[in-house]
């Protein structure tokens, strides 16, 4: 019989074996490879009738004579260069690579290039069969995907040989059993961990069992590395080896340590223990190519709806369960399996009693037992398959329930592609800008919205913020800009332009979210104004108070001094009547005078600008305790000062400062205790923060903020006099030096007055 290469490269020839040349043209035609034969210049000749079909070619004329590689993506080229040499040259060549079908769909391909030689032994002709492999090629990614979940899970995972030591050990046993993966390879697991069973089975025996039945599920106890006592559901699947007449275990178990003495309570059923056993999912089957099935475990006949005497009986055979389209699929499985020891997996489906169909993934070894038998593994997809349609049924309902934000949005939203063309446009975004949607789709969005700047000056395409989203994938909020409508007006806008990423996170486009703002801008610029007026009230007010606190002094002065004046020069001619009341005018004046006093020192600090000059706060303290010198000693205080920092100010103000709160300080004393005051200054971040602390009455918490108001006392002026403005005047000199005041207090032990001040260089 012919070979397909004799076939298809065949010329002339004589008559006889025309009709089996036709008869395995057909069958060469029939095949789902891709078979093309090619002069020894790669160029193409001829392809079957399959092969058109896989590479949606409806003309072989618009590619007969084509150079062959030229068909290939650049990166895979060497490899089919090496190929077709190899064939050149009377070897054959393989390789797998990626080419789209004439039409445009990928495709991975699995080739081999053999040599035609001709009547004269010379290589006269090329054959190459090209096989999809893009299937595989999906299988190979969904096994990495599962390896990569092994390592993910929480269930403690190895795989050990029989009679051999651990192979695999996840992430997830080496928490449990505290075993590192480098300490576990090589190992026997039921040496490493102290395995026992509650069957009461010995290592060889078990295994022996595991080996005839497949597959095991039961509680185990081992022992960790620290000694402990780790109880676990286990699950034992036989699976074939790395090498033909090896077996594997893969052990799968689940931390119950803690739930076993209420397990123990809880026990359930024989019947209910064995449901939990045969709980695998996983339907395992060992076959032969005729159908027949020496064994099955009962997660399979589960699959198929068939009993344990359904099996016994010889009724179950894995062709006849199997629709006649999905038998070339074994049958290339089949293969695979004879050949390198196991095939891609795959999907089919099995016919169920009632007619219905389960899809499956299934996946063939060689078991290198007795007969040469192949093992399946049979994973039931329906769940998956459901959850595919109702991940589908999920998308739509969410590409519809995002359409509806998107129409019912407030804010102008629209979208970009990678050229910075919109590629949707939400009813408000319209509204705002006058475009019909029609309009805008397809369109470059700069070019439309976005060309000129607010003072009518070209904006370049490329410094504008949404295109640069669009081209290094970093969030833009903008605000200040406008965006310009249909009719040619501008509006002035806020704005985020948004990357928009793919699933492997690169970036595909850009989302715009952005608002007219002209109202905010109208409202802002109405509170300028507003705090403008208010900020000349306040001035013109300050100025006021401060002329007439300073005219208010020479009429008092003149009270004050004739009341001293007439006390003096007429006190006999007065009754003690006149003489309380010249008293009372004289206290009330003096009070008056001071009231006035600092009510223009109040009124001066919003007048008058500190002088920023570095000010060695030692200064300004000497200067204060000097003023309050008769004080000091009259009360027998004592003032502990540490080395004080330079700050930027007003040495002046900032010795009314101290002044005011030592003066507090030996006012508020308590009876029959000296007064202690200790002045500090510590660094914190870029400012200093002073402390003026004394031992004094205290206060209680509720008036630490109120003391700070104008006029505000504590107590009456006949136990403690005063304005009511000192601290209110340390306040606004703190504050006018960039900092802030507060006080701490304890009712009976004493206050604390901590005030802030930037350090020297930060003002």
């Amino acid at each position: 019989m012919h070979s397909s290469a004799d076939l298809m490269a065949a010329g002339d020839g004589g008559a006889t074996g025309l009709d089996e040349l036709a008869l395995l043209r057909q069958i060469v035609d029939a095949s789902a490879d891709c078979i093309k034969v090619l002069d020894l210049g790669a160029h193409l000749l001829d392809m079957n009738e399959g092969g058109r079909r896989v590479m949606e070619i409806d003309d072989f004329g618009v590619c007969e004579r084509a150079l062959w590689p030229s068909f290939w993506p650049e990166e895979t080229r060497p490899d089919l260069l090496a190929a077709v040499a190899a064939a050149q040259g009377g070897d054959t060549g393989r390789f797998e690579g990626f080419c789209p079908t004439f039409r445009g769909t990928p495709r991975w391909w699995e080739v081999t290039v053999s040599p035609v030689r001709g009547a004269d032994g010379e290589v006269g002709r090329l054959l190459a069969v090209s096989r999809d492999i893009t299937r595989h090629r999906q299988a190979e990614e969904t096994a990495r995907r599962q390896a990569e979940l092994l390592e993910l899970t929480n269930d403690a995972v190895l795989v050990w040989t029989l009679g051999g030591g651990v192979t695999y050990w996840n992430r997830a046993a080496e928490e449990l059993y505290g075993f590192t993966r480098q300490e576990a390879l090589g190992q026997v697991t039921h040496r490493l961990l102290g395995t026992r069973r509650g069957d009461g089975l010995d290592a060889p025996t078990f295994e022996a069992r595991l080996r005839e039945e497949g597959a095991w599920r039961g509680r185990l106890s081992h022992r960790a590395k620290d000694g402990r006592e780790v109880v676990v559901d286990s699950r034992h699947v036989l699976m074939p080896g790395e090498h033909p007449g090896e077996f594997a275990v893969l052990e799968s178990s689940r931390d119950v340590t803690e739930q076993v003495r209420a397990e123990t309570r809880l026990r359930e059923s024989e019947a209910h223990f064995r449901r939990l056993a045969d709980a695998n999912p996983i339907g395992v089957v060992i076959g032969d190519e005729a159908g027949g099935l020496p064994y099955v475990n009962d997660a399979f006949l589960r699959l198929i709806q068939a009993s344990r005497e359904d099996f016994a009986a010889g009724r179950v055979n894995w062709q006849a369960i199997t629709p006649p389209e999905w038998l070339p699929a074994d049958e290339r499985a089949i293969r695979q399996a004879r050949e390198r020891g196991h095939s891609d997996p795959y999907e089919k489906e099995y016919l169920l009693p009632g007619g219905t169909r389960l899809s499956i993934l299934v996946a063939v070894t060689r078991a290198g037992i007795p007969h040469d038998g192949l093992v399946a593994y049979v994973l039931d997809l329906s769940d998956r398959k459901a959850a595919e349609r109702a991940l589908s049924d999920r998308n739509a309902r969410l590409e519809a329930l995002n359409r509806q934000i998107l129409d019912s949005a407030g804010e102008g939203i629209f979208g970009l592609d990678l050229r910075g063309h919109t590629t949707f446009a939400n009813p408000a975004a319209l509204a705002l800008t006058g475009f019909a949607l029609e309009e805008m789709l397809g369109r470059p969005q700069h070019a439309l919205l976005h060309h000129t700047r607010a003072d009518g000056t070209p904006y370049p395409e490329g410094e504008c913020p949404v295109q640069a989203a669009r081209r290094d994938g970093e969030v833009r909020r903008v605000d200040g800009e406008v965006f310009w409508r249909r009719d040619g007006t501008s509006f002035p806008v806020e704005y985020v332009a948004t990357p928009l990423r793919g699933t492997s996170g690169e970036t595909e486009g850009v989302v715009v979210t952005f608002r007219d703002v002209t109202a905010r801008q109208e409202a802002e610029a109405a509170l300028r104004r507003s705090n403008e007026d208010l900020a000349r009230s306040n001035r013109e007010l300050e100025q006021f108070a401060f002329v007439a606190a300073h005219d208010l002094q020479e009429p008092l002065r003149t009270v004050v001094s004739y009341a001293g004046l007439l006390e003096r020069k007429h006190a006999d001619e007065l009754s003690d009547g006149a003489r309380r009341y010249l008293g009372f005018i004289t206290g009330g004046a003096t009070r008056m005078k001071t009231l006035v006093d600092d009510l223009l020192a109040y009124a001066s600090l919003n007048v008058v600008s500190p002088a920023r000059r570095p000010v060695a706060l030692a200064g300004p303290l000497s200067t204060a305790l000097e003023a309050l010198g008769a004080a000091v000693q009259g009360t027998g205080a004592r003032v502990e000062a540490d080395e004080l920092p330079t700050v930027p100010g007003d040495a002046r103000q900032l010795a009314q400062v101290f002044q005011n709160l030592i003066g507090n300080a030996l006012k508020f004393r308590r009876p029959g205790v000296p007064p202690v005051i200790r002045v500090q200054a510590v660094r914190e971040g870029r400012e200093w923060q002073v402390r003026v602390g004394d031992n004094g009455i205290g206060m209680e918490a509720a008036y630490l903020e109120r003391v700070f108001g104008m006029f505000q006392r504590l107590h009456t002026r006949d136990r403690y006099e005063g304005t009511g403005l000192g601290l209110a005047i340390c306040q606004k000199i703190v504050e006018g030096h960039g900092g802030r005041i507060w006080a701490s207090s304890t009712p009976g032990e004493g206050t604390t007055f901590h005030l802030t001040l930037p350090a020297a260089g930060e003002a």
